[in-house]
This record gives C-alpha cells, sequence and structure tokens, in this order.
C-alpha cells in the first residue's frame, strides 16, 4: 500500500528548513558567534578575492592584446613620398638590466602626422615622452647609466592607451636627422587583432596551470568554512535539548555556513576592488596590468559566486557526519567503524582520467581533453587531502609512550585528526602542484625552445650601427668589454657584370676576418674572396667593383689585386656565413677607412662586471640611436609559452600567500577553541615550554605527512602530466628540495607565530564561563 504526500506537507517542510536555515544565519551573528564568524569570513573572503581575480585573467590577457596592437606602427609600400600626414619612424628599442625598454624615434614629414596612443603631439628633436614606469627609473640612482643612453628632454608622459602595462618601459623620442633608410614611413598606428588561437597544446597547458593554481585556494575556502566547528556543534547540541531534531540541526548548521560565506563573498568582492587600485603598483615575474583591465569574466565570476556557498554549506553538512550530536552533549571520541578505502577513490579516479590521455591523446584538440585533465588533477590533489587525516590517525594510535609532550599532541591528534591536518591541507596541495608544474614546464621547455645555432662561447652581444670609424675604436674601449671583433658590411658594384652586380663587401682586420671565413695566413693589405653558395656574381683579381666612401658624393672605383685568395666561408657566432670580398681596411688606402656601411660587432663581456652590457648599450646609442644590440644566445623560446609561464609563477606565489595566511588564521581559531583546556592545563601547572612542543609536535606530524604526499603526489601527477603531453619525465631535484623546504618553513613559521596566543590562551581567566 503506498502513501502520498500532499503538497501541503511539502510546503510545510520546506517552510520548516527555510525558517531553520534562517535562524542559522541568525546564530551566526549573534555576540557569542561573531568572532568564529568573522574568521570565517576573513577565510573565505581571501579565498573569494583570489578566485575573483583568476576569474578576471582572461580579460586582462585580452586587454593586454588590445593594448599592443593599438601601438603597432602602420606602414605600406605605398607611402614612396613623404605627406602631410607621414612619420618617420625607427625602432630604438634595448635593454636595462634586463628589462626590455620599448624606444622610437620618430620624425614628422608634415603638419598632420599621425600620433600613437597614449601622446596627443609628438616629441620634437631633442625631446621624448616616456612611461610613467621609465620616468621613475630615470630619476632614481639605479637610473643612472639608462640616462646617459637616452640623453633627451622629458615632455610628456605616455598615457595607459599607449602602453601594455603599467611597469612597462617605454619611450619615443624626436630627431630631426631621422632617414627613410633608418627605418620606415608610416601613415598610422594599430593593427586589427588576429583571431589566433592557442594550439591544443598550449591550451591543456593553460588549462593545467590554473586548475593547479587554483585547487588549494578551493581546498583553503574549504579549510575556512570549518572554522569555529566545535563550539557550533557544542550550541546544536544545546538545540537539540531544546527538541530540534537531526535535520533541523543541519539546516540551522547550514544557515550559518550561508551566512558567513554570504559575508566572506561580500569581503572577497570588497577585498577585489581594493587590490584592483593597487594592482597597478604590483609587478610579479615582470607581468603588470592595469586596475581598469581588470575585470572579472561574467561566466566565471557566476560560478565562482555560486561555488563558494556550495562549498560551504557541503563541507559544514559533510563534518557533521564525523559526529554525533544528542541532546545530551556531542560525541566526537565515539569507537569508528573501520575505515573504508573510500579515500583512496578521488586519487584513482583522477589517475583513470589522466590515463585515458595519455600518449598523446590530449593534445590533439579534442573538446573534452581539456575537461577530462582539469577534472583528473582536481581529484589527484583532493586525493592527497583526503589522505592526510588517516594517515595522522595512523601514526597518533601507534606513536607509543614518550615525554609528556608527545602524549598531549598524540592525544590531541587521536581526537580531532581532521582538524589537525587543516593546517597542512593546503600546503599539501600547493607543493604537490608546484612539484608537479614544474615537471612540466621543464619537460615541455623542449618542445616550445628553438636552437638558434648560435655560439654564445665566441661572443656575448651582437652589435650593429651605423658605420662610424671611430665606433670600432669606442665598442672595444668600453669598461666591461673583454674583447670585440668589428667589420664593416656592406655592398660594392662589379662593373661589367651580367644580371645582377652587386656583391657582398666585408672590410675588417684580420682577427675579424678569421672569425667570418676560413683565413688562415692573414697581413694588413691582404684581400681574400668567399664564393657564393647560391651562383651570384662572383668577383676574383682583377675585377673592378665601384664603392660606397663615406664623405663622397659618387662612387670609387677599386680593382681587385692578382694576390687576392679564394677561402671558403665560415659561420660567425650569429650562424650567418658571408661571402663576396673580404678585405683589410689597408688593402683600399686610406679611403677604405670610411667605408660607408654597417658595422658589426661581436662583443665579449667581463663576468664581473654586472653593468658590462649597459655600458655597451651606451656607446652603440651615442654611436647611432637606431643601434641594434642583440644578445647572443643558444636557444629561443616561445613568447606565448613564456607568458604562460611567468603568469603561471605569478599565481602560485598568490596562491602559496593566501595559504600561509590562511594557515595562520586557522592556527589561532583552533587554539581559541581550546582556550579552556589550555588554561586548565597551566592551572594544573603544566610548564609553559611543555605546551609549546606540545604545540609543535602537533604540528610536526601532519607536516612530516603531508609533505611525503606531496612529494609523492606532485611527483606522479608531474609524471602523468608529461605522458599526457608525450614527453618524458624530468625532475629538478634542487627545486623539488626547495618547494619542500619552503613548505616545511611556512608550517614551522605559523607554529611560531602562534606561540603568543598560546600564552595568552593559557591565562587562568581561560577558566571563567558564563
Amino acid at each position: 500500500m503506498s502513501h502520498r504526500i500532499s503538497p501541503t506537507a511539502h510546503r510545510g517542510a520546506a517552510f520548516g528548513r527555510a525558517r531553520a536555515t534562517a535562524m542559522g544565519a541568525r546564530f551566526a551573528v549573534t555576540r557569542a558567534s561573531w568572532p568564529r564568524t568573522l574568521l570565517m569570513v576573513v577565510g573565505i573572503g581571501l579565498g573569494t578575492s583570489l578566485l575573483l581575480l583568476a576569474s578576471a585573467l582572461p580579460g586582462m590577457l585580452e586587454a593586454r592584446e588590445r593594448r599592443g596592437a593599438a601601438i603597432v606602427e602602420i606602414a605600406s609600400s605605398r607611402l614612396t613620398a613623404p605627406g602631410e600626414n607621414t612619420l618617420v619612424i625607427a625602432y630604438a628599442n634595448t635593454e636595462y638590466r634586463d628589462r626590455d625598454v620599448r624606444g622610437r624615434l620618430v620624425r614628422a614629414e608634415g603638419s598632420r602626422p599621425p600620433v600613437p596612443p597614449g601622446l596627443r603631439a609628438l616629441p620634437g628633436p631633442g625631446e621624448m615622452a616616456v612611461s610613467p614606469a621609465l620616468a621613475r627609473l630615470l630619476e632614481r640612482h639605479d637610473g643612472a647609466l639608462l640616462r646617459e643612453r637616452l640623453p633627451y628632454r622629458v615632455v610628456a608622459t605616455i598615457g595607459d592607451d599607449g602602453l601594455t602595462g603599467p611597469a612597462e618601459l617605454s619611450y619615443y623620442a624626436g630627431s630631426a636627422t631621422l632617414a627613410v633608410d633608418d627605418g620606415s614611413r608610416v601613415d598610422g598606428f594599430g593593427t586589427p587583432r588576429g583571431s589566433a588561437r592557442l594550439d591544443p597544446l598550449l591550451t591543456l597547458l593553460v588549462v593545467t596551470a590554473l586548475v593547479v593554481v587554483l585547487t588549494p585556494v578551493a581546498v583553503f575556502v574549504a579549510v575556512a568554512s570549518r572554522f569555529g566547528a566545535d563550539a557550533r556543534e557544542r550550541r546544536l547540541g544545546a538545540l537539540r535539548l531544546v527538541g530540534a531534531d537531526l535535520s533541523t540541526t543541519g539546516w540551522i548548521a547550514a544557515g550559518e555556513a550561508l551566512a558567513a560565506a554570504a559575508g566572506g563573498l561580500t569581503a572577497g568582492l570588497v577585498l577585489f576592488l581594493l587590490g584592483r587600485h593597487v594592482i597597478g603598483s604590483v609587478e610579479l615575474w615582470r607581468l603588470s596590468v592595469f586596475p581598469a583591465d581588470v575585470q572579472p569574466t561574467p561566466v566565471l565570476a557566476v560560478l565562482v559566486v555560486a561555488a563558494v556557498p556550495l562549498i560551504a554549506v557541503a563541507v559544514t553538512r559533510a563534518g557533521l557526519r564525523r559526529v554525533v550530536i544528542e541532546p545530551l552533549g556531542v560525541v566526537r571520541r565515539a569507537p569508528r567503524p573501520p575505515r573504508r578505502g573510500w579515500r583512496i577513490v578521488p586519487g584513482l579516479t583522477g589517475v583513470v582520467l589522466l590515463l585515458t590521455l595519455m600518449n598523446g591523446g590530449g593534445t590533439r584538440g579534442g573538446g573534452m581533453a581539456p575537461w577530462l585533465a582539469a577534472a583528473g588533477i582536481v581529484l589527484m590533489l583532493v586525493g592527497l587531502t583526503a589522505l592526510l587525516p588517516g594517515g595522522v590517525s595512523a601514526v597518533a594510535a601507534r606513536g607509543g609512550r614518550g615525554p609528556l609532550p608527545w602524549v598531549l599532541a598524540r592525544r590531541r591528534l587521536a581526537a580531532d585528526a581532521a582538524g589537525s591536518t587543516r593546517l597542512v591541507g593546503g600546503v599539501t596541495v600547493a607543493v604537490a602542484g608546484a612539484i608537479a608544474v614544474q615537471m612540466l614546464l621543464a619537460g615541455l621547455a623542449g618542445t616550445f625552445t628553438t636552437p638558434t645555432g648560435q655560439n654564445p662561447d665566441r661572443a656575448d652581444l651582437f652589435v650593429s650601427t651605423k658605420g662610424d670609424p671611430a665606433g670600432a675604436t669606442a665598442l672595444a674601449a668600453t669598461v666591461g668589454v673583454r674583447s670585440a671583433f668589428t667589420f664593416t658590411a656592406t655592398s660594392a658594384r662589379v662593373r661589367g657584370a651580367a644580371g645582377g652586380n652587386e656583391i657582398p663587401l666585408v672590410v675588417g682586420t684580420c682577427t675579424a676576418l678569421r672569425e667570418l671565413a676560413a683565413v688562415g695566413a692573414c697581413a694588413p693589405g691582404d684581400v681574400f674572396t668567399v664564393a657564393s653558395p647560391y651562383g651570384e656574381t662572383r668577383v676574383g683579381p682583377g675585377s673592378v667593383v665601384e664603392l660606397t666612401m663615406t664623405g663622397r658624393d659618387g662612387p670609387v672605383a677599386w680593382t681587385v689585386p692578382r694576390s687576392a685568395t679564394e677561402v671558403a666561408a665560415a659561420p660567425d657566432p650569429v650562424r650567418q656565413s658571408r661571402y663576396g670580398l673580404f678585405l683589410t681596411p689597408e688593402a683600399l688606402g686610406a679611403a677604405g677607412r670610411s667605408a660607408a656601411g654597417r658595422l658589426i660587432a661581436f662583443v665579449r663581456l667581463d663576468p664581473n662586471r654586472h653593468d658590462a652590457a649597459d655600458r655597451v648599450r651606451n656607446t652603440a646609442a651615442r654611436i647611432d640611436p637606431s643601434a641594434s644590440i642583440l644578445p647572443v644566445t643558444a636557444t629561443t623560446e616561445d613568447r606565448m609559452f613564456a607568458n604562460i609561464r611567468r603568469g603561471l609563477l605569478a599565481g602560485a606565489t598568490l596562491t602559496l600567500g593566501l595559504v600561509a595566511a590562511g594557515m595562520l588564521v586557522s592556527s589561532l581559531e583552533q587554539m581559541r577553541e581550546r582556550r579552556r583546556p589550555l588554561a586548565a592545563l597551566a592551572a594544573l601547572g603544566t610548564p609553559r615550554r611543555t605546551m609549546a612542543l606540545s604545540l609543535m609536535a602537533q604540528a610536526a606530524v601532519p607536516m612530516v605527512l603531508g609533505l611525503a604526499l606531496a612529494l609523492a603526489g606532485g611527483l606522479g601527477l608531474g609524471s602523468l602530466l608529461l605522458a599526457v603531453f608525450g614527453e618524458r619525465p624530468r625532475l629538478d631535484p634542487g627545486f623539488v628540495a626547495s618547494v619542500t623546504a619552503a613548505g616545511c618553513a611556512a608550517v614551522v613559521a605559523v607554529t611560531v607565530l602562534s606561540l603568543p596566543a598560546l600564552w595568552r590562551l593559557m591565562r587562568p581567566e581561560g577558566l571563567r564561563m558564563e
């Protein structure tokens, strides 16, 4: 026989649950509860603010791309003659102490030249418009070398529209002599942004990075939702005494959690808005954003607002299952049924999900691959926190006898293993995630790193300036330069040659020529020829060429001597093989020393002079403000991969800071809940030293177990992720040791900072009750 429940009964039950929830919300703000509620609000607020910041990340990246596209010069081959709306512009980028400085030289050709975004007018000759960050750097003492390189008068500040970030170093300098050959002619700024999308490999990497960074934040929000749990459960026991049933007490607890979550969401929003105003002055891993660009993505923001209360209620209701709330009190020490294997289910499920993406299956662009990877990572990291309480309980149960501090610590751990692990749960997830991400980045570095073929053992810097007879001497005499070989690169016209009659010409000392070709015996006045591998115009003894000389109106005819020797080409330090005519200056007489062309220098620096590279750049800027100075490196890294890595490191830094702050709040909350037992122990004559050692032992056991789980879980997760990307595991023992030590130091620091609060709680006043 079936029984039907009337709609009136359904409405009555729903009204009862709503009333119980509202009662719990009122309890959360009573005089006795507001300190615990405040702790929950602070903890949830910190986590919410970071989650909102993460939801704004796509908008920040979009804004940086939009700003970067807006300042690109529009050059066209149709601009063959100057006009009223044209501008000559040349790159003058440089570096200062490993910081990129974006520079442009400008000269207006008409009365209505285009003006770059962020400026109202172009700077005149000898004037300069700078970004706010560059202006501050030039005013500081450590900007002295850069001031030498930029000898212009600052007349304007570049606005936000002309910068990709507030920490960008950028300038526009006016020039009266800038020629089109030195740069390009433009008639506007701003290029349409393409709709390029990340390839599947980078997409999966971004998803992995965000999940690894944000999972510790979600764990922290869950931990913050348990602040004040002991006092709440005692209050629920009193409600049971006056007639509330188990269902009602559950909804009352949910109401308290919802009230705290609502307060946490409000606090998180306030912290997020306050953080927006100061984020412009913060730079992490060379990333900076404007406050106006920090706009949460609506869909992600809604998910955050919905997820935080759900996490708070779910954690609260799950926590009530581990206690028995009866009218006569709360039972936590009752014998528990044997632990089942459910704690390993989340981790194993995560492993299975990641195994389905192995052998490159996650990098083929499948729509479900990023979601499966995200779910697998979350389950594996959360599975570590599920294993931690069981390990602590096992250690406490089998710890045996020992000194009094250890006995006190062991009993506390046995009584509340879950509460004892809250301190290190976030650290466990953060350290495991950091190890996994480091392994992932190290394993993928080869995929996004391209060998250049350059030889940094032969030179540190490549310098290209306008031809200047004194330039070579000035570069070699620069402080911090160990050695330098220079040459002039230009071209000559071959008389009587069929087809193309241009031939490359290199003028340099014997030392420089030996670096560019297989030159053996060499003396001043010698001439060498290097055959082109492309079958172009050849020259040999008796050939007549026309050279362009500085200070001469027309070309100068010169005949290749009969003593010219043919040699083989050899790559220079930047892997460029040159061919044509190779001359020593003396071969052309006095005029040869002023052959027109580009002055090329390969410079070796003194490693003991940290400012050597900046001094070379200063010298090159005096020779030619638009000089090109590039480091000689063996590899180049994909720009998008480098940006993802910097963003990940910045996010990991914020996450670790949040976890450390949450640990301290959680530690203080736990000791506040135990103030009466602590005061009772002090009244019985327990020394402070014993209590301090007991507190440290209570932190040491979960810390050691948590870091062991983090090490094993991080290595396992990193290996699985690399298998997903089709790469072999690569481990950096130094990084693993350092991040593990950082996690250990965080727990120790929090424990030490908690000692003053422990001394205060051990006062006899803690025994008073109302």
